[in-house]
């Protein structure tokens, strides 16, 4: 267990400590132009702290531990962009329920969102149409090699590969 979810399934939600962000959470402070109008947005990390101070949190304490995004009444689809911010600033949050705009088997920028959530240490634990909830697990596929690696074509499936090799070489000696 990761220091970002840790004691996170004996936790409750006390109403006093939700939060609704009264800006889009983003990489920076301005406006995002959509289809309904201007929306203004903040420093994701600014948004967090202010939340969690609110919340008298001990200092140092700046978490998100559930989060759940549905930007299908004003912004479909801005729910991968708002991910993204959340992870920039750093935050993985325990608990993620986001609706997603399309389903990831059918869009393929949803697909990488969400192969990037699982990818990245979140396990999917359910689903109910595009619903979907993921738990953070720190098993991060992302860091299992080097990004830097020029020998093979997927870095990630070389370290698999040659991970199951040596297991199956292992277990062959054994016998």
């Amino acid at each position: 267990v990761h220091n970002f979810s840790l004691g996170a399934e004996k936790k409750w939600i006390l109403p006093k400590n939700i939060r609704l962000l009264p800006a889009l959470p983003w990489w920076s402070a301005g406006q995002v132009d959509l289809p309904q109008g201007p929306v203004q947005t903040e420093d994701c990390m600014k948004l967090v702290t202010a939340a969690c101070d609110a919340m008298k949190l001990k200092e140092g304490s700046t978490r998100i531990d559930i989060l759940k995004i549905d930007t299908r009444a004003y912004a479909p689809g801005l729910e991968k962009a708002i991910l993204g911010a959340i992870f920039n600033a750093g935050f993985r949050p325990a608990v993620i329920l986001v609706h997603w705009t399309k389903k990831p088997d059918v869009d393929l920028a949803t697909t990488l969102a969400a192969g990037h959530l699982q990818n990245t240490g979140y396990r999917l634990i359910s689903k109910l149409e595009n619903k979907f909830l993921y738990y953070f697990t720190d098993n991060d596929m992302y860091q299992i090699c080097s990004w830097e690696d020029r020998s093979c074509a997927n870095p990630m499936c070389n370290a698999i590969a040659s991970s199951l090799d040596s297991t199956l070489k292992q277990n062959v000696s054994k016998e």
